[in-house]
């Protein structure tokens, strides 16, 4: 689940940037996610990026889910810009 902020209406439904909840998931989890790696996420990815259960909220096996996806993420796009 994902806490939504009033500010970010314009935001969930693109998804063009990482909402601030996101964000925090992240941070967590200590994954660093830039906007280009971002957007070169496929809406999927972002969207369960958005709605895994935080690890402060008891969803550990979520942020290890989340953790482990964002990690084959951001290793494809590495691999995807040192190619190209």
């Amino acid at each position: 689940m994902i806490r939504k902020f009033k500010f970010e209406d314009e935001i969930y439904e693109s998804l063009n940037c990482l909402p601030m909840a996101a964000r925090r998931k992240l941070d967590a989890l200590g994954v660093k996610l830039s906007l280009a790696q971002w957007e070169q996420l496929g809406r999927g990815e972002r969207l369960m990026i958005c709605h895994a259960p935080s690890a402060s909220g008891g969803g550990a096996r979520g942020a290890a889910d989340v953790q482990r996806g964002s990690e084959n993420c951001a290793h494809r796009l590495t691999a995807k810009n040192s190619a190209g």
